[in-house]
């Protein structure tokens, strides 16, 4: 398990005997394919599989076409599925990505009311709402026990003796 840390936002990239899952594809494609090389720099020769989506805004989702365009299945929760196909079918032809230069269909995979598993329960990905956002996926690693998520628990943020948001 590796973290790929960004000013604030961050992605978490896990091996499995299958290849490389990431988890949030935050701002942009520069964002993601720089997240990309590191992974192949860490991991030589490992294929990236999977990126989870934590959620659809876009400075957590920016980068989702350029996993796309690699032919990673992307996994979000249910409830963010035809805005993120809207998304992968844009077409980009003032500054074209990479997806708009490769013919890929992308596959989305979603987590409803159950959560699901990756690499025989080494990742778990669960759907939750939260205050933030209805549609939420967090996942958990189970070794090291990590859980990952975005905007739901974020020390420091609230100065000391404001009331925090519910």
């Amino acid at each position: 398990v590796i973290t790929l840390g960004g000013s604030i936002h961050h992605s978490m990239a896990v091996k499995l005997d299958r290849g490389v899952v990431v988890v949030d594809c935050p701002q942009n494609e520069l964002r993601s394919l720089a997240v990309i090389e590191a992974i192949e720099g860490h991991w030589p020769g490992q294929p990236i599989t999977h990126c989870i989506l934590t959620h659809h805004h876009h400075d957590h989702s920016g980068g989702i076409r350029t996993y796309a365009a690699i032919g990673a299945e992307l996994i979000m929760a249910d409830g963010d599925r035809e805005f993120i196909t809207d998304v992968l079918h844009r077409p980009h032809t003032i500054v074209p990505d990479r997806l708009s230069e490769v013919d890929v269909e992308p596959t989305i995979i979603t987590v409803g009311d159950n959560h699901m598993s990756l690499g025989g329960g080494a990742i778990e990905i669960h759907r939750i709402s939260s205050p933030h956002c209805a549609e939420d996926l967090v996942t958990y690693v189970a070794e090291p026990k990590a859980l990952f998520n975005a905007d739901l628990f974020n020390p420091g943020l609230v100065p000391g003796g404001a009331v925090p948001p519910p």
